[in-house]
């Protein structure tokens, strides 16, 4: 029987193929110094393991901060001389739209703890494949300081909205349909209880990501080093970080008094990969 000429197509074949979003949610609140140096340590040999399975390594890295504020107040007030928490401080300084909007991708931090120097990138606001290679270049990003909010579901919301990532968006362009998604976030747990606290639930932080990346949940691995040994997923309403993260299927999640992050990180990777391996975009 004829059945005739089959169809002229090709099947978009499994897996991300290397092509993947980092989104790093890092806390810019007073108590995070040693953290991100933690952090910033522990990067290198986990970009390289997922970089190591694929020919072609595809990436978009972005960090951002969880205040809105650029500027800090206490060394603003002493710009008739150096800082006393930041001496490097560069007042006088006008910063454009982006740098003091919440959720957009950090490229210049100032205060203490941080470079107090642009990081060298300008647009677009994240690192691609052809930057990822710079020296210094994550080190600076992911040094986002220690003075600010905790706002931290207010920034996650923020960088995976439309609005953000659209045509002529702070991060225009990070999110892309066809790459895995791979959300870190590091702080305290962003509580209600807190007098300076993000807005919403983290169901509704949930659904944000799970909106950018269209509804495919098997598209996101997140990662969570949260708060102390109590931060447990937990009913009570003003939980919710220590919900947040273990609420999706490819998630790690660990403490915020870890010493040493670099085993959390390997885990994500492993977890990375093997989410990749099974991708296909929709």
């Amino acid at each position: 029987m004829d059945v005739g000429t089959p169809p002229d197509f090709d099947p978009q074949p499994p897996g991300c193929k290397g092509k993947i979003d980092f989104l790093f949610v890092i806390s810019r609140t007073g108590i995070m110094w040693e953290s991100q140096q933690n952090f910033v340590e522990a990067f290198p040999q986990f970009i390289e393991t997922i970089r190591g399975e694929f020919e072609e390594f595809d990436v978009h890295i972005m960090v951002v901060d969880s205040e809105k504020e650029w500027r800090v107040e206490t060394c603003e007030a002493q710009c008739f001389g150096a800082c006393d928490i930041a001496p490097d401080y560069p007042c006088g300084v006008f910063p454009p739209v982006c740098d003091e909007t919440m959720g957009a991708g950090t490229i210049y931090n100032v205060g203490p703890y941080t470079e107090n120097v642009p990081c060298g990138i300008d647009d677009p606001r994240y690192i691609t494949t052809e930057t990822l290679d710079t020296p210094g270049l994550f080190e600076c990003l992911a040094r986002v300081g220690t003075y600010g909010s905790n706002k931290m579901g207010d920034a996650l919301v923020a960088a995976v909205s439309p609005k953000l990532n659209g045509p002529g968006g702070c991060n225009e362009g990070f999110i892309r349909p066809d790459a895995l998604l791979v959300l870190t976030m590091i702080g305290p747990e962003d509580s209600t209880n807190d007098n300076n606290k993000s807005q919403g639930t983290w169901q509704e932080w949930r659904q944000a990501v799970v909106d950018a990346k269209q509804g495919n949940e098997s598209a996101i691995v997140a990662l969570g080093i949260i708060s102390g040994d109590d931060c447990l997923p937990d009913t009570y309403p003003s939980i919710r970080l220590c919900n947040l993260i273990p609420s999706f299927p490819n998630h790690v999640f660990e403490h915020l008094t870890l010493d040493d992050y670099g085993p959390a990180f390997q885990e994500t990777a492993m977890l990375a990969l093997d989410a990749c391996s099974l991708f296909v975009p929709g």
